[in-house]
């Protein structure tokens, strides 16, 4: 850990900001100890991003993250192997395995491949009338072990029958593995690193209580990956709400893991969040406290009460909050979107975000052309116009003489912050 600095320098070199990344970091090193990171390889994973995920692993375990590996010898899109026999499936996880420990190693990750020893297959095992989870057992014991001397397990997906032979699991054991290690991040390693809809569009975050209905369930997540977001379901579906999962590629995962723009998708249990067409003298008082603090500012006390409120996105803790005005020619202006210091690298600014996107397909929004935040909105933005201390960004907005209007309408707003009027 003393050459730190220099670590986190390299991690810049990805596109992370130093504060991002020192955020997560203290956040993923509080976890250690006891709940650990688990990343999930899948074969196509192991083929085409072995470079990748090894250089990955190795500055994950620079900077004191000793994540547990778990691999299949599968494509991702489909069950394990469906054809092959038996002894082909063992013999490619066991190659597979011993594939990645030597690549570690040349990298100077102290691992060990487990390929017995974590997963028990109880007699019932095939019965396909019987949920998997019900069919395995897991045994923590010698992963913890590695994991407290900063040893990488690195686990294959076979488990050990009552007569002694071992069968290749599917991926969704993981499942299984999740709820008895208690994880408090997951990584899902993809060949498509994202989740997105039928229209191609990318799902930069989803909130199992708030999307997960109209995604999965309406069957909104592009057919090919709807077995990814179940997965996530799954996994953090007996766990707390400060667990959350990431799918993304191997070359993407220190930005997805580090900085607050992401480069995947990220599932969380999320929140409630309400919508909130009026704004009160309890909700005024609130929403002030939530931006004073956010934002580390004061506020005009009589700034809200002037304005041509659209309605409040408020999220159930009070932690996060969107706040609309009515925008130029009836589209909605974004003045502040808002989180807590406390809730910020939990991924409920991504959520309110989704959220506000499936209320409001067309927004536009301003920021200041300084703000650490701006490379999480240029990911969300698909359009920026920078002008002098501003950029203004929009989604959802093709039409270029629109864009200009409701530049120039962002660009005269009054931010309502007393120590700056134009700021």
């Amino acid at each position: 850990m003393n050459n730190q600095p220099a670590i986190l320098q390299s991690l810049l070199g990805q596109f992370v900001a130093a504060e991002e990344a020192e955020l997560y970091l203290r956040r993923f090193q509080a976890l250690q100890g006891e709940r650990p990171m688990l990343i999930q390889i899948g074969s196509g994973t192991l083929r085409h991003g072995m470079d990748d995920l090894v250089a990955a692993i190795g500055l994950l375990t620079s900077l004191g993250i000793a994540p547990m590996l778990i691999h299949d010898a599968a494509t991702q899109s489909g069950p394990l192997l469906d054809d092959e026999p038996p002894e082909r499936a063992r013999t490619r996880l066991v190659e597979d395995n011993s594939q990645l420990i030597h690549a570690l190693k040349r990298r100077h990750v102290h691992a060990s491949g487990l390929t017995r020893g974590v997963f028990r297959v109880s007699p019932l095992y095939g019965d396909d009338s019987i949920d998997v989870r019900n069919q395995l057992a897991v045994d923590m014991a010698l992963p913890e072990r590695l994991l407290a001397a900063g040893i990488v397990p690195v686990v294959a997906l076979m488990g050990e029958c009552p007569s002694g032979d071992s069968l290749a699991l599917p991926a969704d054991a993981i499942v299984t593995l999740g709820q008895s290690a208690r994880p408090g991040k997951i990584v899902l390693l993809t060949d498509q690193g994202m989740l997105y809809n039928r229209d191609r569009r990318c799902l930069t975050a989803i909130s199992l209580t708030n999307d997960y209905d109209h995604l999965v369930v309406q069957s909104l997540v592009r057919a090919d990956l709807q077995h990814l977001a179940r997965r996530s379901y799954r996994l953090l579906e007996h766990l707390d709400s400060q667990s959350s999962v990431s799918i993304t590629r191997p070359g993407r995962l220190i930005r997805e893991l580090f900085s607050h723009g992401g480069s995947g998708t990220l599932v969380r249990k999320g929140e409630p969040l309400a919508w909130h067409d009026h704004v009160d003298a309890a909700l005024a008082r609130t929403l002030t406290d939530m931006l004073e603090e956010s934002f580390g500012r004061r506020l005009d006390s009589g700034w809200l009460s002037r304005q041509e409120v659209l309605g409040v996105l408020l999220a159930q803790s009070g932690r996060g909050a969107a706040l609309l005005l009515r925008g130029h020619n009836g589209i909605p202006y974004l003045d502040k979107l808002m989180v807590t210091p406390a809730a910020r690298g939990e991924g409920l600014g991504a959520g309110v975000w989704q959220a506000l996107l499936g209320r409001f397909p067309a927004l536009y929004w301003r920021s200041r052309a300084d703000n650490p935040i701006n490379n999480w909105y240029f990911t969300r933005a698909e359009s920026s116009h920078r002008s002098g201390r501003w950029v203004v960004f929009s989604t959802g907005i093709s039409d270029f003489a629109a864009l200009h209007g409701l530049t120039q309408d962002a660009l005269a707003r009054d931010s309502g912050w007393l120590e700056q009027r134009d700021s």
